[in-house]
């Protein structure tokens, strides 16, 4: 009958994330975009049982949160919630910079992008660029509609929720992100998972990130003959 403090703290918060994105999604309907899916699911066909999507024959399933048409253009534009406090902007969270001491020759050619400035980006994730392509199957007109994708931020300052789209996701890093797809399901495929990546350089949510201190090389015997 009496709520604890800290769940007391979390509903104001929802309360107030929710109320912004309220704000934001009135402003968004006003323009003329229209929510058409939600949660939407590539997955397996559910008459066939056969996978609805793959790439170099590797089925690839997710759900997206949420896609939307313009009521007057219809622009497709797909969109991820994010609930994190420091979100950072689309392209920052699927591409980064190679760091200090780092060599272009210690990457696959697959996992690099270059971007227009020359300087070289390696993939760390390829979620919108995906959506993208998956979309561009489910929609027949997608090969003359416009794309877009982008977050939906929701983070704990409410002043800062907004739509946070991908502005300069063009068809070149498109192709791009479908090779990399292709060349880590190669890489799966053929076995090939070595050398292992400093962990200072691992993703915030690899469970083996804190198992290997900074460099696995030295905790782990690498794959051959004892």
């Amino acid at each position: 009958s009496t709520l604890p403090v800290p769940v007391l703290i979390q509903l104001e918060s929802a309360k107030q994330r929710l109320s912004w994105a309220a704000r934001v999604q009135a402003a968004e309907r006003a323009q003329g975009w229209v929510i058409s899916e939600v949660e939407w699911a590539v997955d397996k066909d559910p008459d066939t049982q056969l996978p609805t999507w793959s790439i170099d024959g590797m089925p690839i399933s997710f759900k997206i949160d949420r896609i939307d048409r313009h009521e007057s253009s219809g622009e497709i534009r797909v969109l991820d919630y994010k609930t994190s406090d420091k979100a950072l902007p689309p392209a920052d969270t699927h591409l980064d910079k190679l760091r200090l001491g780092q060599g272009e020759s210690e990457f696959p050619d697959w996992a690099l992008r270059a971007r227009t400035e020359g300087k070289p980006m390696r993939w760390t994730n390829l979620q919108l660029p995906l959506y993208i392509l998956a979309l561009r199957e489910k929609y027949p007109d997608a090969a003359t509609t416009k794309i877009t994708t982008g977050l939906f931020k929701l983070p704990k300052a409410a002043t800062e929720t907004k739509i946070d789209l991908w502005e300069d996701l063009d068809r070149g890093t498109l192709e791009s992100a479908q090779q990399c797809a292709s060349g880590v399901i190669g890489s799966i495929r053929e076995q090939r998972f070595w050398p292992p990546a400093p962990s200072r350089h691992a993703p915030s949510w690899d469970p083996f990130k804190k198992l290997f201190f900074d460099d696995p090389l030295a905790a782990v015997r690498a794959p051959g003959p004892a």
